[in-house]
This record gives C-alpha cells, structure tokens and sequence, in this order.
C-alpha cells in the first residue's frame, strides 16, 4: 500500500481529529503527493479486534523508498457515522526511510462497532492517510458464573495419623471438627518424607523428590499457575516465614516452585487477614515446627489450630467456604497404609458425616480443582474428589438465623400436664381432612387441644407395625414419651400429630412456617424409625411433595428430605445427610418452610438448604414413629424409647 506525493492544489486542513476530510472523501485517493516527494506504504496496522472497554495502543509500520521527515503521525479512527475518534497521541517529525518506521499510540477503548483506521501523516499543511483497515469491537462476553467455594484454607499439620488424633483427649479442637465437618478415614499420604506430600497436595505430583526432604526449585505447573490462569488467586500462610528457627522450608508447598505466582503469594501468618473476605481464594496454612505436631505436642498444636482457624471456620460456615485440615504423612517412615486425618469444614459440608472410602492427597487437589473448573494436575487427573461434598455451583444459601423468630409461636407444647399410659385412648378416625376436630377422648382437655394421633389399629408405612396410641404415648416430666416396642408379636408405634390452629388447609395444615422440635432416642434399637414429616392435606403424593425432618431409623444417621413439588416419584427429592447418629442424645431439630427455599437446621447448624420446586400446598406435621423402611425388623420383645420435651411452630 503506498501513497505517492506530487504537488495538487488541496483544501487547508487543520489537524487530524478535527480536519482530516471526510472519509469517504479520504479513503478512494490513493494519497497526497508532492513533486519531488517518496512513496510510502503501510507494512501493518493494528489493532483490527477489540473487545469493548478494552484498551489498547495502535500501531503503525511503514516504509518509504526515500527518506522524509513530515511534520506530524498518528492513527485516525472513523465510526459508522465519520466521526473522528482517533488513538490519542502523535509523533512529530518523525523520520521515515527505507528502512521502516513504526509508530505506537497512547491507549483508547471504543463502544461495539464497526470502525476505520488509518495511519496519517503531514507534510507541510496537508495530511495525507494511509489505506485503512476495519477495526472490528465486540461486546465482551458475560463474567462466567463463579463456582466453588469463595474460600478454601488448607491447614496442613505433620506427622501423625489418624489413629493418633481421633478421641485424643489431648486433640479436644481437631475432634470437635471431626463432628462439625465431614472427615475421612481412610485418607493416606503420597510418599515419604514430608516434602513430597506436600507437593503433591500443591501440584498433584511428588515431582520425583521422594525419600528427600530437602527443598527445591521446581518449574512445574501447580495449583496456583492454574488459578491464576483462570483469574482466581492462592496465597501460603506460613508461620515463621522467612527465617524464624522453626519455620521449614520443606513444608512449604509454594517455595518449592520457580513461578512469580507461588513466589509472590507466601506470607508469615502475622500477614493471616483479621477480614477473612480479604483472603485468597485457596490458602495454605502451615504452623511452624513446635506447633504442626513435629516438635510439639498434640495438645500443643491443637491449641494452635484452635486459637488461630477457629475465628476462620465459624466464619466459613456462614460465608460459602471451607477448611481441609490434614496431615503431611503418618508417623512411620515407611507405612503409607495407616490413614493421616482429613476433615473438611464450612457452608453446606455435612456435619458429622463420615466417609470410609480411600482417598489421598491428590483427592484433595482434585476437589478443588473441581470445584473451580481447573483442569487437573498430574496424578490428580486420575484421582477422584473427596466424597460427600458438595459441588459448590450456584448462588450460596443465606444462612438462616438459628435463633427462633422475633414474636409467639402460634403452636408451643413443653408437656406440663401428665398422661399416664393409656391416656391416648378414644383417638376417633377422623380423616387427612379434619385434624383440628379430631380428638382422643382418653385425654385431659389440655392435652386434648393440642394434639391427636392416629388410631389404634391403624398400619404404619410397612404394615409391620400398628400405630397404637393408647400403648406408646405418655406424658412425664416434661417430656412426651414414644414407648415403641414388640409386644406378643406385634410392633406397636405412634405418629401424634399437634393441632396447630390458624391453618389454610382442608384439614388444617399451613402453607409455610418454623417448625422446631427437641427430642432424644434413647436406644439405637434396630427395626424402629423416626419419619416425622409435613405431609400434603391434599395427600396427593408425590404430586403435592413432602418434605421429611428428622428422619432415619434409630441405629442410623439422621436425614433430611424435601420431595419436589409436581414430582412423578419419590425418587423426585433433594435430600441431606448430617452424619449424626439418630440415638445420639438430645436433638433440636428444625424445619424452616418458605415459599422459595426450605432449610434444615440441626442443633443451630444448617445441614441442608433447598430451592428447587419447594412443596407449596398445606401441608400439616405427624411425628411418625414406625417400623424401619430398610427391611429391618425389630426383634422379639424389643423396646425403642423416644422422648419430646418441646414442640414449637411459628408463622
């Protein structure tokens, strides 16, 4: 592309953003010309592609078959329209020769469009452009929905397995953990010594460095490379860090890499963030020698863990993130099969769950790698990430507030007045559809107001047992008691069911509430069941859901369930495990029911969040104690006892 210059006659122009001539006047010339003047042609011109709100710099190259010197360059932009919007900047006299000449402009952003630009220059008072080139601005891509949690802290400790924590009375913090999170217990590590593992736990590979323990300088891919590369960051809390006696560089994953990332990202732990919301998005924690169990005592370093995470962990449960508390290696140098411990703790974790499968250190890298989209690194490609997590998508659920609502309950029951056994007797058959006028004559008038159960006779889920009030239920010390038992061959169950006036329903049960409950099985006796449920006035099932709290047999786990509306089968749910033992003392249990979402509370802590076609029909509550659904029959003359101290429902 050349322009060659000869002398015309030309119109003044003043300068290149306010009077270069119209575009469509400029770009059919080939150029403006001089008698004695050189030709010049443009070797390249760019940018042609911008993304909106992008910034970017122009720049020319040219070449001329003799050498000149104009007075003035730059790099002009017309839109659709011929509005001037060129690069800010200009060379002057600049000089052009055979050789080439490239010029560079300050930076500009343009709106999406189609756009013209042309390199120009000026001799004397005239400009004279150059060929254009489309420049093509695009509207930028939505931000991708964000997953995973919004942080991930792994605390990595040294050099003691499983066994040597669990019931520790000198490791009171770990366990507590062990029963607020979901743990591992057959979690191994990678090699031996430490180095390795932890550079498996921060690159998914042990790089070759087994049986060394002597750092290094690797230029490999790690996690933080990946997260960087996908616009995430990773920091290392390292106590001591750079040059107290107790601080170890081999138990620093992210000194071991050459990359400005993990070079750039180790702190001392005095740098640990007081606004957990300002920490990287995966931090690694490592206490120094006397406190990660090396040195140190057990009691020593769960002291540590206690009074420098805990602030991080109560957080988390509220903020949509995690701890994975682990250790390095077990404490022989050369079994790998004895498990080290692993918990993981936060928002939507199951508290108490525990997971027996085989994991590693590369199941922990692969689950955060998964968690946040990275591909995975080395031998964590074939690993498969921890069990019983969840998957992080999605917007976090709100947490809700533990303490029971501002105003009275519009039901509450602490069983003041006494019912023998027996008491529950009269119980008329009603129906689904008139529970707040059913009675059971047996009851004083107190009671009678309160609650109604299903009848003598009446057959629980599995037909194996017979729902039989006037046996099971009694009133005590405060406490309603459920005596289920096998008796002469039968197995005699309850399901009461409290009247809870003001329902919209047929049969009065409430669309939406807080329904709490403190109960306790006293015995894990196989064969008996806990279903206490809010089921449809409608009693169409599955169309109309359910949704179930506290539920499982008494020598299992309890769970949680929310059966979708307009579901086609029971399988049509989204359900919770807590890892807590149904038979595992006293218990409140909550069920808070809204028209967007449902949650389950255990003893204060969220251990389900639902949103996804929540029931909405009336529903009304039976605390359905029955023979368990699992096939499971109770033995000759066996005895379940469950006792209620408080029933409470709120708007």
């Amino acid at each position: 592309m050349t322009t060659n210059v000869k002398k015309r006659r030309s119109r003044r122009l003043s300068g290149p953003a306010a009077g270069l001539l119209s575009l469509a006047a400029l770009l059919p010339c080939t150029g403006w010309t001089t008698q004695f003047g050189p030709t010049v042609t443009l070797d390249s011109l760019a940018p042609t592609e911008l993304t909106a709100g992008q910034s970017a710099q122009a720049t020319a190259r040219v070449h001329s078959d003799a050498c000149f010197t104009p007075s003035r360059f730059t790099v002009a932009v017309r839109d659709a329209a011929g509005n001037n919007l060129d690069f800010p900047g200009e060379a002057t006299t600049p000089q052009i020769c055979p050789s080439g000449y490239t010029f560079t402009s300050a930076a500009e952003s343009f709106a999406p469009g189609t756009y013209q630009i042309f390199p120009s220059y000026r001799l004397g008072r005239h400009w004279h452009p150059l060929p254009a080139t489309t420049l093509t601005v695009t509207t930028p891509p939505p931000p991708p929905t964000t997953t995973g949690p919004d942080h991930v802290v792994v605390a990595v400790m040294e050099n003691h397995g499983l066994a040597e924590i669990t019931g520790n009375p000198a490791a009171p913090y770990v366990n507590s953990l062990f029963s607020q999170g979901t743990s591992y217990t057959n979690d191994t590590g990678k090699s031996h010594p430490s180095l390795p593992n932890y550079l498996d736990l921060y690159s998914g590979s042990t790089q070759g460095q087994d049986g060394s323990d002597t750092c290094v300088s690797l230029a490999a891919d790690n996690l933080g490379t990946r997260l960087d590369g996908a616009g995430l960051s990773v920091g290392g809390y390292l106590e001591g860090l750079p040059a107290d006696p107790d601080y170890a560089c081999r138990h620093n994953p992210l000194a071991q890499f050459t990359d400005a990332v993990s070079q750039n990202a180790q702190h001392d732990f005095t740098a640990w963030p007081t606004d957990f919301a300002a920490l990287p998005k995966v931090s690694y924690v490592v206490p120094n020698l006397q406190n990660d169990w090396h040195d140190g005592t057990v009691q020593q370093g769960d002291s540590w863990l206690k009074d420098h995470l805990d602030g991080y962990v109560q957080w988390a449960k509220t903020h949509n993130s995690v701890l994975v508390l682990t250790t390095d290696e077990n404490s022989s140098d050369t079994d790998l099969t004895a498990p080290v411990p692993l918990v993981v703790v936060g928002q939507r974790i199951t508290p108490g769950l525990v997971q027996s499968g085989h994991v590693t250190h590369d199941s922990v890298l692969r689950t955060i790698e998964d968690w946040y989209g990275l591909a995975p690194l080395a031998d964590s490609a074939a690993a498969t990430a921890l069990p019983g997590l969840p998957a992080f998508t999605g917007a976090a659920p709100t947490a809700p507030d533990a303490a029971p609502p501002a105003g009275s309950p519009v039901f509450s029951d602490t069983f003041t007045t006494p019912v023998a056994e027996g008491g529950f007797s009269g119980c008329d058959s009603g129906d689904r559809s008139s529970i707040l006028t059913s009675h059971c004559t047996g009851l004083p008038a107190a009671v009678d107001g309160n609650w109604w159960a299903y009848p003598d006779g009446t057959p629980d889920t599995t037909h194996n047992g017979s729902y039989t009030p006037s046996k099971v239920l009694s009133i005590a010390d405060g406490a309603l008691h459920l005596r289920m038992r096998n008796e002469n061959g039968s197995n005699l169950v309850a399901a009461p069911l409290p009247k809870i006036a003001g329902g919209n329903g047929p049969g009065g049960g409430r669309s939406y509430g807080r329904y709490e409950i403190t109960w306790r099985a006293v015995d894990p006796t196989p064969g008996f069941k806990l279903a206490w449920l809010l089921w449809p006035d409608s009693g169409n099932w599955p169309t109309d859901g359910e949704i179930d709290f506290p539920e499982g047999s008494l020598n299992s786990e309890i769970t949680a369930a929310v059966h979708h509306q307009n579901g086609s089968s029971g399988n049509d749910l989204d359900s919770y495990s807590t890892g807590a033992a149904v038979a595992s003392g006293w218990h409140t249990t909550v069920v808070d029911w809204r028209a967007d979402h449902c949650d389950f509370l255990l003893d204060g802590q969220l251990i389900g969040h639902s949103d996804t076609l929540v029931p909405n029909t009336p529903m009304h509550w039976v605390l359905q104690s029955e023979t368990a659904t699992d096939g499971t029959t109770p033995a000759t003359g066996a005895q379940a006892d469950v006792y209620v101290s408080s029933v409470r429902v709120w708007n």
